[in-house]
């Protein structure tokens, strides 16, 4: 960038000025001269030829087209995009004297990016074609397809030997550079990958968002000119618009030199995007202390980089198989050439085989002939069946000669073909249809047996997969997610305070369909004191396939930022306690899904999680309720999650299996991370609840002992968990309990408040002594740490009792402690 930008003091005033000393005049001004006169002293007077709302919208239209084309960020492909902007393009521009031409994409792609360094391409300009080549953003779309059908025209008369428009498949040869002014654009355009990633997101085309950006740079262009030598790093907002504004060449000389002055039409500020923490909190104190406002409000930092090239591409037909468990097949004809015996006369015997070694169903017998084909008469075929993959291994055809004649007359065994209907699905994208099956030869013995079959798939079950848990373990952020997360704000400050002993909790669960057809591997990645998750999906524990991470305010507006109600646009509100992840696969951005808790009852602290999950491929979204005293199924679109036994189920037509199996751990994620939240803010004195309630997540050992509320009076003389069974609450708890699978593989700490005293007096105030009994995701042992007695003495007991109630065990049995004893109350 450094050197692409270069040191252009002087070039512009003094190669324009030099070219154009007539006095200024609209046609001057189309030809680059200059039309000095006073600043504004604010920023709401500066007043610009270039409709800058207008303009940036349609440059955010041209990105998105320009984003969908790959190869306009691979360097054989740019070069032979900056090949034809210079000898084809420029050549042609030059000697059209009216400026209605509108250049294919590929030439305009490049064409932008050589504006966006105004010294260099006006320096190019002047001293190659003697002015400055105009150019303009069309702010209509009739206009813009009107230009490019006229230039169609004049580029087959002017290069009939090159086409219009770039083949990207045929057009590889990439043309040597060597002596090129231009080559230096080749490493600027590599760059782009990552700023077309940053204005993405849905918010950037919002008006209230982008009339506020426009502001924003009025701004800056009023703070650069009174305090010229400060360096800012730019939000994203501001660049946007900067950009656009760059696009009218023209204008944007004048109105800089205007408003800033000569020195400065290249150096408004820092567009790397890759900033250090430091700089933008210094680039904010400058902005804040002109404007009283910070400089990168939500939604405008840096988002991370574009790595869609990590991700590669669950294919379908490794999982669309397995959904197939019945279909009905229709045998039509079948023909047995090559037996080894040499026999002429045959008999074919087609069976059904059951799920036994021995059982089996005769489907149809027919004799036959080695080398010809046998079908049906009457043209309805030799036989028709149902095929369950639950109850049936494949089919069989028994193929045998008889040997001997009348009543001494017997089969002899020649040989048995196999084959497997399910094979059929994994071969073909259609699930029904005509099939001409040529089963392979496993020895040279086995002869050669092709049939043919009508199929119809006639049942599509879900993909039903299971879990294997493993346990939290402390660690250090894993190296395969840095690349996606290492440049986020917030995630470079919780990776800097790693040397400090606030390590990270990583998980990595299997998971499974129910016929082992399909395998992954779930690393879940949490960081409770900086609230943040991440969910890295791999196929087969090898190939990353989705990977969702948390995202904040830096990277999403608030709702006022916005014109859209809150349900229907992205928007996140720090100050409701949003929680947000940013879901991402092989194509890029996937969906964003934001969590927010919504209490239902004040008194007992019960409430609910508020999902807006939007699915930013497809442009639409969708709201899920999930309360925390019904959490035993809960689906979102197309995944469910059966939080007893954490199985996932997808339904059989969804054709992103990979991005929901990542969603639903990502609900499971934040419906976690806002239980804990919501426990934070609660009130010291609330009721202490079951897990499903929020502040039973919490730990009561940092309560303060005179706060706590005291409870009913009750028998502490045994410790049974049928005692909880007559209490008004108690079913709802047990029902939570076992709920605990898929939290824990979600990142649930569980604390257990324990209440006793010590010795065998029994009359001892139990509300003043409250210990902690952590209960790590997966982990067996607990820790139990009391206040005023020791604990040592039952700590088994308790460890036992607790292990089995997360386990789901409904049949506790009874205890009676000893005098001496502490007495517990261990409550879930």
């Amino acid at each position: 960038m450094d050197a692409v930008r270069g040191t252009l003091t002087g070039i512009i005033g003094k190669s324009l000025q030099k070219q154009l000393p007539q006095p200024a005049n609209e046609d001057s001004l189309s030809r680059g001269e200059l039309v000095m006169a006073a600043p504004a002293a604010k920023w709401r007077d500066i007043a610009l030829k270039v409709d800058l709302y207008n303009a940036t919208s349609q440059y955010l239209n041209f990105l998105a087209r320009c984003k969908l084309q790959d190869e306009f960020t691979q360097e054989h492909s740019v070069r032979r995009m900056l090949y034809r902007y210079e000898h084809y393009w420029l050549p042609l521009l030059a000697e059209w004297q009216q400026a209605d031409l509108e250049p294919p994409l590929d030439i305009h792609w490049v064409w932008h990016l050589h504006m966006l360094i105004p010294g260099r391409y006006a320096q190019f300009c002047v001293e190659k074609y003697g002015r400055v080549l105009p150019h303009r953003v069309r702010l209509n779309n009739t206009s813009h397809l009107e230009g490019v059908e006229r230039t169609r025209g004049i580029w087959k008369e002017h290069y009939p030997n090159e086409p219009f428009e770039m083949d990207y498949q045929s057009d590889v040869d990439a043309r040597p550079l060597n002596g090129s002014r231009l080559s230096e654009l080749l490493s600027f355009a590599l760059e782009q990958r990552d700023f077309l990633y940053q204005v993405a997101l849905p918010h950037y085309t919002d008006s209230n968002f982008l009339f506020r950006a426009v502001d924003r740079y009025k701004q800056l262009l009023l703070l650069k000119s009174q305090k010229s030598r400060i360096i800012l790093k730019l939000p994203v907002d501001v660049q946007l618009v900067w950009r656009a504004h760059k696009l009218h060449h023209v204008e944007y000389i004048r109105e800089m030199q205007l408003q800033v002055g000569k020195h400065a039409v290249d150096s408004l500020g820092d567009c790397e995007s890759d900033v250090h923490a430091m700089f933008i909190s210094d680039s904010n104190d400058m902005w804040r202390n002109f404007y009283q406002e910070p400089l990168f409000i939500s939604g405008t930092s840096f988002r991370g980089f574009d790595l869609r090239t990590e991700i590669k591409e669950l294919a379908k037909r490794i999982y669309a198989p397995g959904i197939i468990e019945s279909c009905s097949l229709a045998i039509d004809d079948v023909c047995v050439t090559d037996l080894w015996t040499n026999d002429k006369k045959i008999s074919i015997e087609c069976r059904r085989l059951g799920v036994s070694s021995f059982s089996f169903d005769s489907i149809f017998k027919v004799d036959a002939q080695s080398g010809k084909t046998v079908s049906s008469v009457n043209g309805v075929g030799l036989a028709n069946t149902v095929f369950e993959a639950k109850v049936h291994r494949g089919i069989e055809f028994y193929i045998s000669k008889k040997k001997g004649t009348l009543c001494t007359s017997a089969e002899r065994h020649l040989t048995t073909v196999f084959y497997n209907p399910q094979k059929h699905f994994y071969n073909h994208s259609f699930v029904s249809g005509v099939i001409a099956v040529d089963v392979p030869k496993i020895s040279y013995t086995d002869p050669k047996f092709s049939f043919t079959m009508k199929v119809k798939a006639s049942q599509a079950s879900p993909h039903v997969i299971s879990m294997d848990r493993d346990p939290f373990t402390s660690a250090m952020l894993p190296d395969s997610l840095k690349p996606f997360v290492g440049s986020l704000p917030q995630w470079m400050d919780a990776i800097n305070q790693q040397q400090d002993g606030q390590e990270f909790l990583i998980a990595k669960h299997r998971l499974k369909s129910k016929r082992g057809m399909l395998a992954f591997g779930v690393h879940l990645t949490r960081q409770d004191d900086a609230e943040l998750s991440s969910v890295m999906l791999y196929h087969n524990n090898e190939h990353l396939v989705c990977v969702a991470h948390t995202i904040g305010a830096e990277q999403l507006p608030r709702p006022e930022q916005v014109q859209e109600a809150m349900g229907s646009a992205l928007t996140f509100d720090e100050e409701e306690g949003d929680q947000a992840m940013l879901l991402r696969n092989h194509l890029g951005d996937w969906a964003v899904c934001v969590a927010r808790w919504q209490v239902t009852n004040a008194m007992t602290g019960e409430g609910q999680v508020l999902m807006r999950v939007h699915f930013l491929q497809t442009k639409t979204h969708a709201t899920y309720t999930i309360r925390d005293d019904e959490l035993q199924n809960i689906t979102c679109g197309q995944v469910s999650i059966d939080m007893p036994t954490g199985k996932l189920t997808v339904q059989a037509e969804c054709e992103e299996l990979a991005e929901y199996l990542t969603l639903a751990f990502s609900v499971g994620m934040l419906f976690v991370t806002c239980q804990r939240r919501s426990m934070s803010a609660m009130p010291y004195g609330t009721p202490n609840g079951s897990v499903r309630s929020s502040h039973s997540f919490g730990s009561f050992g940092d309560i303060p002992t005179g706060d706590i509320p005291k409870e009913p009076k009750r028998s502490f003389g045994r410790f049974s968990a049928k005692s909880h069974m007559n209490r008004k609450k108690l079913n709802k708890r047990r029902k939570m309990s076992a709920s605990f699978t898929f939290l824990l593989a979600s990142g649930l700490q569980i604390d257990v408040a324990v209440s006793g005293s010590v010795g065998p007096s029994r009359s001892a105030s139990r509300s003043s002594s409250y210990s902690k009994c952590s209960v790590h995701p997966g982990a067996v042992h607990v820790d139990v740490t009391a206040i005023n007695f020791d604990p040592v003495c039952n700590q088994q007991h308790i460890e036992d009792q607790v292990k089995r109630m997360i386990e789901g065990d409904r049949d506790i049995p009874s205890q009676e402690p000893q005098d001496d004893q502490t007495y517990w109350d261990v409550r879930l």
